[in-house]
């Protein structure tokens, strides 16, 4: 339901690189489902192509720069890095670097093959180019960030970790929307998934219509509990429905045991309706007595949590009120809990799994979060015969990195 295009993946890659890391790294995305975008070797910097690169680094989820000795040389991923920063500092994207062959410390403070490549810069663009400027600040910025250090070992091992990162962090939701399909799926929470979605919030929306009775499948179970928020549309038909109670009796516990945010929605209903099931709800609670028996602990821990989550403060829609004001205020509230919890912290984390002392440890340390938005790959390789654009050879390999 996304009204535009987005990558679970970008990637790119120049040089040596692309076919042999950047393109292990790209195939075995690829496989484990991660939709893949990886610019052609072919594509330069002043191509028509740059501006459909740096859309497809907003439209991403994830920024993963791979910093390779002769990476400063390529000005194309130099600019890329600046929108890859704004999108970190904008739109909250993740961005996860990884030292190929090179030490954190000469990206971070322009050394070695670094140094010997901005001076080329510094005498073709001019020692006060802002553009110069702006791209020194956007490897001390990313080069800070917690990332894997490739220096030696089997690049299996490596693709095989970062992988294994962006599954763990794309398959957490931030948001679980519950309600009852033919109450308001085509209408109301169709809008609000899509407003959600613009937003680069991951949001789960159940594409299937359960057969009452049936017990919640365990991916809707992981779906809620992986997510950060859950909101609840209350509808006047909500309580007819055993599988939304079913799912309600997972979002209370995980607001109990996890700490997650429920947010009710009163659509078209009296809070106090829904607290103490009058009307339609004492009418449905009525029926699921008379199924389960009036004794039942299932339906009792229902009306429970029907009282629990009516207590929360949430939004409520009036007959005569604009749906389109209501999920604009929504969005705009997720928007505002998200920026306050996670606005300044950008890494991913790869910890799991390494030792302390070994050579592909963590470059440095900062928090972890899982957030939103695609992969950007930006790495190169050698490239000792350049075309006509901006990218140019800057040093021997003799160069450390």
């Amino acid at each position: 339901m996304e009204s535009e295009q987005c990558y679970d993946v970008y990637l790119n890659l120049k040089g040596k690189i692309h076919y042999g890391f950047g393109g292990n790294l790209y195939n075995a995305l690829r496989k484990k489902g991660f939709k893949t975008m990886m610019s052609n070797e072919e594509m330069q910097s002043g191509s028509q192509d740059s501006p459909f690169l740096l859309r497809a680094i907003e439209q991403s989820r994830i920024s993963i720069v791979v910093f390779s000795k002769d990476y400063p040389c390529h000005t194309s991923c130099l600019k890329e890095l600046v929108k890859i920063v704004e999108c970190m500092e904008t739109k909250n994207q993740l961005v996860f670097p990884i030292f190929y062959k090179v030490k954190a410390y000469n990206v971070r403070e322009q050394k070695k093959s670094y140094c010997a490549a901005f001076a080329r810069h510094d005498k073709k663009f001019g020692k006060d180019s802002d553009k110069v400027r702006k791209w020194r600040s956007a490897l001390s910025q990313v080069a800070k960030l917690r990332g894997l250090i490739a220096g030696s070992g089997y690049e299996y091992e490596h693709v095989e970790k970062v992988v294994e990162m962006v599954t763990r962090s794309l398959s957490r939701y931030d948001i679980f929307i519950n309600f009852r399909g033919p109450d308001t799926r085509y209408s109301f929470t169709g809008f609000l998934y899509q407003a959600l979605s613009r937003e680069r919030f991951k949001t789960f929306i159940d594409e299937e219509e359960l057969e009452e009775g049936d017990k919640i499948s365990s991916s809707l179970i992981k779906a809620i509990e992986s997510s950060r928020l859950s909101i609840v549309v209350l509808s006047e038909n909500y309580a007819d429905s055993s599988s939304c109670l079913a799912e309600l009796d997972t979002i209370m516990e995980c607001m109990k045991t996890k700490n997650q945010l429920v947010w009710p929605i009163f659509y078209k209903v009296e809070p106090t309706t829904v607290r103490n099931q009058k009307n339609t709800y004492h009418e449905a609670m009525a029926a699921h007595e008379q199924r389960y028996g009036s004794d039942s602990t299932k339906v009792s821990k229902w009306r429970q949590n029907l009282s629990e989550v009516a207590d929360l403060k949430g939004f409520s829609l009036e007959p005569k009120e604009y749906e389109f004001k209501l999920v604009e205020e929504i969005v705009k509230k997720a928007i505002e809990n998200d920026n306050g919890r996670y606005s300044h912290v950008t890494s991913l984390d790869l910890s799991e799994g390494m030792n302390n002392g070994d050579e592909n440890e963590l470059a440095s340390s900062s928090p972890t979060v899982d957030n939103r938005d695609c992969i950007s790959i930006c790495s190169t390789s050698w490239n000792q015969h350049t075309s006509n654009n901006d990218d140019e050879d800057c040093f021997s390999e003799s160069s450390v990195g």
